[in-house]
């Protein structure tokens, strides 16, 4: 399976529908709660490269363990400067990084993301990093 992709996926979920996806790993699930309202865009990509397969198999290539906690993953190459091969426009918010969010990772540039590590940035809810 290709993990590479030319462009973003286009729109094809409903922004005011609730979106949960479930992250599975050794150490337990992670549910996740996708607000499609907040960062459509966002959620569109993570929805289409998970029905995709795209994180299948993917380790967290950062684990923070000391607060505050935070795991990052979905790069393919694992090193944390990997994607799908294309841009995604940046969606801020007025959310803040506390405990259980989840953000869209990029460098320097708004709208560099999913490119340098795509997608998941959390800390678990427990306040535990997973990996």
């Amino acid at each position: 399976m290709s993990r590479q992709y030319e462009q973003p996926p286009a729109m094809t979920i409903d922004p005011e529908h609730a979106y949960r996806a479930i992250i599975h790993t050794e150490r337990g699930d992670i549910v996740l709660r996708l607000m499609a309202d907040v960062a459509p865009l966002t959620v569109n990509n993570f929805v289409f490269l998970a029905c995709n397969g795209f994180y299948d198999g993917l380790t967290f290539h950062r684990v923070i363990h000391s607060p505050p906690f935070m795991i990052q993953g979905g790069d393919p190459d694992g090193t944390g400067t990997g994607g799908p091969g294309y841009k995604l426009k940046a969606e801020f918010n007025d959310m803040k990084h506390d405990k259980g969010v989840l953000s869209m990772a990029r460098t320097n540039d708004p709208n560099s993301g999913p490119n340098r590590s795509s997608d998941v940035g959390a800390t678990r809810p427990s306040g535990g990093a997973t990996h």
